[in-house]
């Protein structure tokens, strides 16, 4: 009800605003039930202009894809296939916090690699997935989701993210290549100039 009042009078006020809502938190049974609730009370009419998820909820990137065509499913079922899906929050932790959200898994003296590798799968799984854009959480922070550890050094996964941005800035995602293995990734790419690269990962169980 908030969203179908507020939306309308900002676009009124602002033609250009570009409104997301959703922040669908979790992809499970529930996550998507609430998204149909929404979707049946009009938000996709309200005048939004993408539907916003935090992939929550599972242990690894590439299950994100899962969700992702979950929420897409329903947009088209509710006259929206054209609507962006933007993931506005998404992160993984080094440490297992309080709740255990965020904990990947796998070796604790091997986290800050994990983490690292996540960071740049994520980003892949989700423009492979078509979500416009995804954003890292956290920058910061006390929970172990952060770039950077308390000192102020940086995790390996800045490292990372500078060797993604170095190898793949301007590149766009062709196509997934067909592999024996689902769990293993190979991505086509290519750039203006019609320049490919191959970006290739196998995916953990």
């Amino acid at each position: 009800a908030l969203v179908n009042a507020t939306v309308p009078e900002m676009v009124k006020a602002d033609p250009n605003c570009f409104v997301v809502a959703g922040s669908v938190s979790n992809y499970w049974e529930p996550s998507y039930q609430w998204t149909e609730f929404c979707f049946q009370n009009g938000v996709l009419k309200s005048g939004i202009r993408g539907w916003s998820v935090h992939p929550y909820g599972v242990k690894t990137p590439e299950e994100h894809a899962i969700g992702h065509a979950r929420e897409r499913e329903l947009l088209v079922k509710y006259g929206a296939p054209d609507l962006p899906l933007v993931n506005t929050e998404r992160g993984y932790s080094v440490s297992k916090t309080e709740t255990g959200e965020g904990w990947s898994g796998g070796e604790a003296s091997k986290t800050l690699d994990y983490q690292a590798s996540q960071f740049v799968r994520q980003i892949l799984v989700d423009q492979l997935c078509g979500v416009r854009f995804s954003s890292w959480y956290e920058w910061g922070g006390t929970e172990g989701f952060g770039l950077w550890n308390p000192d102020g050094s940086p995790r390996p996964i800045v490292a990372a993210i500078k060797e993604f941005v170095a190898q793949l800035g301007g590149y766009r995602i062709v196509k997934r290549l067909e592999s024996v293995s689902k769990q293993d990734y190979v991505l086509l790419c290519d750039n203006a100039k019609g320049e490919k690269k191959l970006v290739a990962w196998t995916s953990p169980p």
